[in-house]
């Protein structure tokens, strides 16, 4: 999530300045960055502020056609039909703010170990 009081809840850092730091030095060298955003992780009432930030966020790193994001739903979400609509209103509102290329995404299907 581009929120960072909803990252530290997620027990991630709350600073996006890292993030930022190496997509930044990445393109600079010639790399594409690779994002993925996971949808159904936060509460339901926080899901508009984690789609807010996290698409304003992205947005000011510049991305472009060298970029990806993937989105996907968590897929051991407490409610799995919320985190689908989520992810749905998250991949249109980074088509229209970013010039990456926006994939939806299943991380479930790419589990190869428990």
């Amino acid at each position: 999530t581009g929120a960072p009081s909803l990252r530290a809840q997620l027990g991630k850092p709350a600073d996006l300045a890292p993030l930022a730091d190496a997509v930044t030095t990445m393109r600079a060298g010639g790399v594409g960055a690779g994002i993925t955003v996971l949808t159904g992780a936060v509460r339901p009432e926080d899901a508009p502020r984690h789609k807010a930030e996290t698409v304003g966020f992205l947005a000011g790193l510049g991305l472009d056609e060298r970029d990806l994001v993937y989105v996907s739903p968590l897929d051991d979400a407490p409610d799995p039909a919320a985190a689908a609509l989520e992810a749905n209103a998250m991949i249109a509102a980074l088509r229209d703010r970013t010039a990456a290329k926006v994939s939806p995404y299943r991380v479930d299907l790419y589990r190869y170990f428990a």
